[in-house]
């Protein structure tokens, strides 16, 4: 095998990074270690540690303002069902009526009237894709939100 240069192996590292989002968002533990044991069979330049790569990789494609939150929120699904529920706070209701109205974007409402937007389209039978063009969101933020309003719904689910 030969040694690619830096160029081509930051472009490997970028598909190998893409594939462990998707393996923390969306598979299980076994397609996630599959995923990481990934990073290291690929040849690596001279020089270049494989860790400090991966990591920085995946650094690199995290938006810088993004919020600790919206950071941590696929964790959701990893907090068993028997927690108590995790508050919603400074919830403005008209804000949230017209995001369910389609007369405010998802960018326009605040992290919890999002999310509360969310879980109303949700229990009404929403498909993501649909809840994401009716916000103006992106699909793989409106799967974060579906995902965290799912958990909580099963949290308060199994507390009633």
């Amino acid at each position: 095998m030969r040694t690619p240069t830096p160029e081509q192996y930051a472009d490997d590292l970028s598909h190998l990074a893409m594939r462990l989002v998707a393996a923390v968002h969306d598979e299980g533990p076994d397609d996630i270690r599959s995923a990481i044991a990934s990073f290291f069979t690929i040849p690596t330049p001279d020089g270049i540690s494989p860790i400090v790569a991966a990591m920085t990789t995946l650094a690199a494609m995290v938006p810088p303002k993004t919020s600790r939150t919206d950071l941590l929120g696929w964790a959701e699904r990893l907090i068993p069902t028997d927690s108590p529920p995790m508050p919603i706070e400074d919830i403005n209701a008209l804000a949230v009526e017209m995001g369910l109205s389609g007369r405010l974007p998802a960018h326009a409402l605040a992290d919890d009237e999002v999310r509360q937007v969310v879980r109303e389209l949700i229990t009404r039978g929403w498909s993501e894709p649909d809840i994401a063009e009716h916000l103006e969101a992106e699909r793989h933020d409106v799967r974060r939100w579906a995902s965290t309003e799912r958990a909580r719904m099963r949290r308060e689910a199994g507390a009633a």
